[in-house]
């Protein structure tokens, strides 16, 4: 039961207090409260948790990117709080046309600024709760923080507690001792929770405040020709609408393609570790056979997937050419010739049964871990011997 116990908590941290939500601004509360977010989000993380992963990554380089962008504009004092601030929709644009608010990507909302197209900023803006919040305040790295419902602090014992269990789970493996698949499967939880928390460390969470930017025209007159300058892509416009009708948490049709690389780069990291289960203890053959074939597939099929995008594989291949004749310009063109293949291709249903299986396979490795619980042999359930490790006279 304690081992149960210590799983089913550990998860807990893994997938509910890693989350650190985007704005949904107070007037569409009502269709998505923030706990009923935060469940959908807790259940996508355990079957895909590596999304959650990559978007840390490119939201952490996109707030350190905007240090610079925004302190060039004049925002000297901007720092990496306000950079998490823009990417979570905090500054949102008003319209005066259709008096709607636009959530804008950083490199959009500086477009903007920079072409002087946003009025100056209101001085007392009002926060959900009908507090008001002083210019200052809302600007300043302080006021970001002290609004915030969790801090590094909080972040660090979340990871401390989290990594306990890995702590004991691999000094039973030094000791000889057998390990179960939810042990496994946790520890898979723990290390992408490590990853999120770092660079989601700085990032606010739960803010109830939005910092309002008011437009000086009509969408219409600045839309078309920020989408050209920015070579803004297609699907663009559907992800503003659902920005503005708060369903946009997910950021699918909006995510680039570093954020595709990492999800796929680190959705076969995650799925390699539960091959670290091949030659343990299961309640039956066919229920070890299962888990090989669901682990080895989940590690597959997502390093396929990433051979259709380019920038993890470029950034891969810069130190491999340094030391080498390999040609980047050829590798680039190679991959830009696999894309354009895979999006003519005719096999698209076949990639859409495989990502099915992927995860049904994800679905099998979480139900699995629980249910092997019935049957394990006596090592599992022993206690780590931990004053052997401590120093004594």
């Amino acid at each position: 039961m304690d081992l149960l116990w210590s799983c089913v908590s550990t998860l807990f941290i893994c997938t509910w207090t890693v989350q650190h939500l985007d704005f949904v601004w107070p007037m569409y509360q009502g269709r998505q409260n923030t706990e009923m977010r935060r469940l959908k989000r807790a259940a996508f993380t355990l079957l895909v948790p590596e999304y959650i992963n990559a978007l840390a990554i490119e939201q952490f380089y996109q707030a350190k990117e905007s240090k610079q962008m925004f302190q060039d504009l004049g925002f000297h004092n901007w720092t990496l709080r306000h950079g998490f601030f823009a990417v979570m929709n905090g500054f949102p644009v008003r319209c005066p046309a259709d008096n709607k608010m636009y959530a804008l990507r950083l490199g959009e909302l500086h477009w903007l600024i920079k072409e002087k197209l946003i009025v100056e900023f209101p001085d007392l803006p009002v926060c959900e709760e009908g507090r008001l919040l002083s210019y200052k305040d809302i600007l300043s790295e302080r006021g970001i923080r002290e609004a915030s419902k969790s801090d590094t602090l909080a972040k660090t014992i979340a990871c401390i507690q989290s990594g306990w269990l890995v702590l004991q789970s691999l000094t039973r493996v030094v000791e000889g001792q057998d390990i179960s698949p939810l042990e496994i499967m946790t520890i898979a939880f723990v290390l992408s929770t490590f990853i999120t928390f770092l660079f989601w460390l700085k990032k606010p969470v739960d803010l109830t405040f939005c910092k309002v930017l008011e437009a000086k025209v009509s969408r219409s007159e600045w839309w078309d020709r920020m989408c050209q300058a920015l070579s803004t892509p297609e699907n663009r416009k559907d992800e503003v609408v659902k920005h503005l009708y708060g369903i946009g948490d997910f950021h699918i049709n909006g995510q680039s393609q570093f954020h595709a690389s990492c999800t796929f780069l680190l959705g076969a990291a995650f799925g390699a570790i539960h091959c670290l289960a091949w030659n343990i203890t299961f309640p039956s053959r066919i229920e070890r056979i299962l888990w090989r074939a669901c682990g080895v597939f989940c590690t597959a099929l997502p390093l396929y997937y990433m051979s259709t995008t380019s920038p993890v594989i470029l950034r891969l291949a810069k130190p491999i050419s340094a030391l080498t004749r390999i040609n980047l310009e050829r590798v680039k063109d190679a991959l830009e010739q696999l894309e354009h293949a895979n999006a003519k291709s005719k096999l698209y249903p076949v990639v859409l049964f495989l990502t099915v299986l992927f995860m049904l396979g994800r679905l099998f490795l979480i139900v699995e871990a629980f249910i092997s619980l019935r049957s394990l042999s006596e090592g599992v359930y022993q206690s780590v011997n931990w004053p052997k490790y401590l120093p004594h006279v």
